[in-house]
């Protein structure tokens, strides 16, 4: 059989498609969450971790367990946001890398030569990259 349209897009971009489980998930109250496994994601998550949103994530037969943190009850992932798509990639100099203010912090990941960092990471080693998404 062949696939929808719709599925291979979904499918492709699986940064997408974790951002928007995660951020309906810490929504909803959940404590965890099965994304689609990939390297890239691994790294992308390795970072949340690092900088205090997730607690943490685990490979599991489904894909990447993914265990998300509240603080006080709330989550402490309050909205996720993709910034550079298949379609049109942002990258930025060390310098214009913005710091994410909405609510009460956040951080822009970024795809670097030196790996996956965040934006507060790539500003202290003054090295830009591709922004990948938002966590605020």
């Amino acid at each position: 059989m062949g696939k929808h349209a719709g599925e291979v897009n979904m499918i492709s971009d699986t940064i997408a498609d974790m951002l928007a489980r995660i951020r309906n998930v810490s929504l909803l109250g959940r404590k965890k969450v099965t994304v689609r496994p990939s390297k890239f994601s691994k790294n992308v998550l390795s970072v949340l971790k690092k900088e205090g949103f997730i607690n943490g994530y685990e490979d599991v037969e489904s894909g990447i367990l993914v265990h998300l943190k509240y603080y006080d009850g709330y989550p402490v992932i309050r909205g996720m946001r993709k910034v550079s798509k298949p379609s049109v990639r942002i990258y930025y100099k060390a310098k214009d890398l913005k710091h994410i203010r909405k609510k009460r912090f956040g951080i822009m990941v970024v795809s670097s030569s030196m790996g996956v960092l965040s934006d507060i990471e790539c500003r202290r080693r003054n090295i830009g990259g591709e922004a990948v998404c938002e966590v605020y």
